[in-house]
């Protein structure tokens, strides 16, 4: 469902949905605070399920130098959502989280 543009020879923009997925061993890791975690830190004891942890968008843009060399980069902004939100670690900061992210590419070839 992402927009897609090509408004230079060499760029691609793209803008879209974000949706954070995630299974119940994942969500225990990020999200879960066992009971002794909980007497160590004072938190209160969590047990997330998984599915949905997040949702949000993304816009990202690529740029060809030549054949072979190229930069991309991403800007994204999500909400933690269901039980991820209602998770004691992430109370503790914001619900809201943002990044961005560049990176250089090499496109390589094997030919045989």
């Amino acid at each position: 469902a992402d927009g897609i543009a090509y408004p230079v020879d060499g760029l691609t923009l793209t803008f879209g949905p974000l949706v954070r997925l995630a299974d119940q061993r994942f969500s225990e890791t990020y999200f879960g605070i066992t009971p002794e975690e909980s007497q160590a830190s004072g938190l209160e004891a969590f047990q997330p399920n998984g599915g949905v942890t997040g949702a949000g968008v993304v816009f990202a843009a690529r740029y060809l130098f030549n054949e072979r060399w190229g930069v991309e980069g991403a800007a994204t902004w999500d909400r933690f959502l269901n039980d991820a939100a209602d998770s004691p670690i992430v109370e503790q900061g914001s619900e809201d989280q943002y990044s961005l992210t560049i990176g250089l590419t090499r496109r390589i070839s094997l030919d045989f």
